[in-house]
Parts: C-alpha cells; sequence; structure tokens
C-alpha cells in the first residue's frame, strides 16, 4: 500500500458548524497527495456526518468516546497517520491554497536536519479582511530560543518529519496551556526549523462572543497557572535564563520574553489565588531586569510586584486605563518602553 506524502491531523470538538470551513481548504491545497485524519473528540453534534459528507476516500474519520482533549485526539492522529511529513490543522483555522506546496518545497531544498517547516499566520475578521499577521522569522536551532517563548505559534502552521515525531515527540496531555509550546521544545532536541515567511494560514475570530463572567475568567487563569508552572518545571529550573549565553536572541528581546511571562505570571496567578505563580511572575520580572537593566519601565514593574499579586493586578488595570483614556498622548511612550521586542 503506498502512503501519502502528507499526513495532516485535525482535532475537533463539538465545532461541526465550521469544520467543513478547514476541510474545504485541504481540498483546494495544490498538492494532492495526502491524507486527512479527522479525530472528533467526543463531540456531540453532527461531526461525523459533516466529514462523511465530503466522500473523499483520502479523508479518514476517528472518534473519541468520551472526550479527552487536544492533545490525545493530536496524538492518535500522529499514530493512524502513514505520511512521511505531519501537518496540523485546527478546525476553526484555513489553510491558502499552496501551504503544503511551499512547505514541501522548503524540506526539498533544506539539510537533513531540518525537521519542522512553519509558516505566518493571518487574523482575519469575519469578512475575509486581515487585520494583523504573526510574522516570526526564526529557523536553525532554536533549543535555547525556545526555552523563552512559544516562537512558532499555533500548530496549523507547522508541518514535522514523521522521522522526528518517532523519536518521542508527543503532546503532552497534561498539559491544558501551552501544549503546543511544549510539543516545539521536543523538536527542537531532535532538529532543526525553517521558516516560509508569508502567510499560509488564516484563524478568523469570528465565533461565538465568549463569557467573560468571573467564574470563566477565574478557571482559563487557573488553566493558564497549570499549564505555564509544569511546562517551566520541565525546561526551565535547572537553568539561569538570565545568561548572555544561553540561544542567539539579543538581551531587549530576551528581557521581552520574561517580562512578559512574569506579567502573564503575576496577573493570572492572582486570579487562579495562586501564590507559586505570583511568586514566579516575581522571579521573571526580576531575571528581565538583570538582562535589560537600563530599562527603568521592567524596573518599575519589578518594584510593584513585590507588594503582592492584588496591588500588581490593581496597577496593571490603572496603567490600562491611562494607556485608554490618554492613548494619543502616551501611545509612542508606550510603544517604545511596553513589551515587545524593543525593551
Amino acid at each position: 500500500m503506498s502512503h501519502p506524502t502528507v499526513s495532516i491531523i485535525v482535532p475537533s470538538y463539538n465545532r461541526a458548524y465550521i469544520l467543513d470551513r478547514a476541510i474545504d481548504s485541504v481540498l483546494a491545497q495544490t498538492v494532492a497527495d495526502w491524507e486527512l485524519i479527522v479525530v472528533d473528540d467526543g463531540s456531540k453534534d453532527n461531526t461525523q456526518q459533516v466529514v462523511e459528507q465530503f466522500g473523499d476516500s483520502r479523508i479518514r474519520y476517528l472518534r473519541h468516546d468520551p472526550n479527552r482533549g487536544v492533545c490525545a485526539a493530536r496524538n492518535t492522529g500522529i499514530e493512524a497517520a502513514s505520511g512521511t511529513y505531519v501537518a496540523f490543522l485546527d478546525s476553526d483555522d484555513r489553510w491558502r491554497p499552496e501551504k503544503l506546496e511551499k512547505q514541501l518545497r522548503v524540506f526539498a531544498n533544506s539539510p537533513p536536519k531540518v525537521g519542522v517547516v512553519y509558516t505566518w499566520l493571518g487574523f482575519t475578521d469575519a469578512q475575509g479582511n486581515l487585520k494583523r499577521v504573526r510574522n516570526p522569522r526564526d529557523r536553525g536551532n532554536l533549543r535555547e530560543n525556545l526555552l523563552f517563548s512559544n516562537l512558532i505559534g499555533t500548530p496549523s502552521t507547522v508541518m514535522v518529519k514523521r522521522d522526528c515525531l518517532d523519536r518521542g515527540v508527543w503532546f503532552d496531555p497534561r498539559l491544558r496551556c501551552g501544549e503546543d509550546w511544549d510539543f516545539y521544545l521536543q523538536l527542537a532536541q531532535v532538529c532543526d526549523f525553517e521558516v516560509v515567511p508569508e502567510v499560509l494560514v488564516d484563524y478568523c475570530d469570528d465565533e461565538t462572543s465568549r463569557s467573560t463572567d468571573g467564574a470563566k475568567a477565574t478557571k482559563n487563569s487557573q488553566i493558564v497557572v497549570e499549564g505555564h508552572l509544569r511546562l517551566f518545571e520541565k525546561y526551565h529550573r535547572p537553568r539561569d535564563l538570565a545568561a548572555t549565553t544561553l540561544g542567539t536572541l539579543e538581551p531587549h528581546e530576551k528581557a521581552a520574553y520574561l517580562f512578559d511571562l512574569g506579567r502573564r505570571l503575576m496577573c493570572h496567578g492572582r486570579l487562579a489565588r495562586s501564590s507559586e505563580a505570583i511568586q514566579r511572575g516575581q522571579y521573571y520580572l526580576g531575571l528581565a531586569c538583570r538582562v535589560n537593566s537600563r530599562q527603568p519601565y521592567l524596573r518599575m514593574h519589578y518594584l510593584v510586584s513585590q507588594f503582592g499579586g492584588n496591588f500588581y493586578g490593581k496597577a496593571i488595570e490603572f496603567e490600562n486605563m491611562l494607556k485608554r483614556s490618554l492613548k494619543s498622548v502616551l501611545q509612542p511612550i508606550f510603544k517604545k518602553y511596553n513589551f515587545s521586542k524593543n525593551i
């Protein structure tokens, strides 16, 4: 039996109303030698009927019962995949027609140590208008650089050599947040990365409006805190992330990423009432100051964090209020000093 060049894995949970859009974008690819594996993660809607209506022999339907989470769904797809390469597509994303073709071309022209090729991501409105672009350019050996941030983004942009996945790389089902970052950190141990510097994946944020009630916000923060603390336990504990020789990022880039980690843990730790997350957030804010000691904005945040999570959270709320009310006056200042690679 012949094997396809690319196995495409689409995890889906109660997304029947939008799944056909993702599948249509696969059918529109300029490369036809693929298999599409839709893993229905215990949906209670008509996902199976949506998949079967396409009537294409290259499309396979697998089901979990009950729901096991997106990591388990992707792992099920990986186990079932028979292609030389594996690509991932979330059910609320769409590929542009030349996505697979251009990634395969990069693989063909790259040294054997390249095991991942990813693309840029476009964010569109309901009418399909491009609002902004996530355009990373990180390539090569990212083993150290990925410690600071998820530089790659959504798995929908990623194609991986199957040989790399067979070296023990998987999506960790224990992670409900940061599972893609963990996946890339694993891959970075066994291969190099390349990028197609072009928007070949679109994400349309036209879903049903999300609830912002306090209970849901608290639960979300608990998931964020849980995921980040587990990630840092796996990868950060034995390392001094302030070391100038760690990775190839510039000091201001490292400081920006460390600052973002610290602020995220402080804010979510406050909502989740996690003293561990708050302490860890203070630690990362302190590291950011060490890496870029001349930046007063970083020192201010670190100082404020020493008064605890509640005080820090209120300070962030006050800062955001100032940004909104004095946008025209303060925008140039915040653009220079607020979180960005210019910190």
